[in-house]
């Protein structure tokens, strides 16, 4: 799992993964080239990207919980 987070410092970034007892690379698009390149519109939004590059599924809008992220990457696992 690879977060991207557009335009915010590494420290806001650090202190958000932290707050919530996160764990997880996080690539900082400084730009937004990495958004824009897969057309993100809204934040958050979530991908689910193969090996290949190919968006497999995905939701715009927050999760609720942790448990949610796993059970929505576990649907997408063949």
């Amino acid at each position: 799992m690879l977060a991207i987070n557009v335009g915010e410092s590494p420290s806001r970034v650090g202190s958000f993964l932290q707050s919530r007892g996160l764990s997880l690379p996080v690539l900082l698009d400084k730009k937004g080239e990495v958004a824009l390149g897969y057309n993100i519109r809204y934040f958050p939004t979530t991908l689910l990207i193969n090996k290949s590059g190919v968006i497999e599924g995905g939701k715009i809008g927050a999760f609720q919980s942790k448990e949610e992220i796993e059970a929505g990457i576990i649907r997408f696992i063949p």
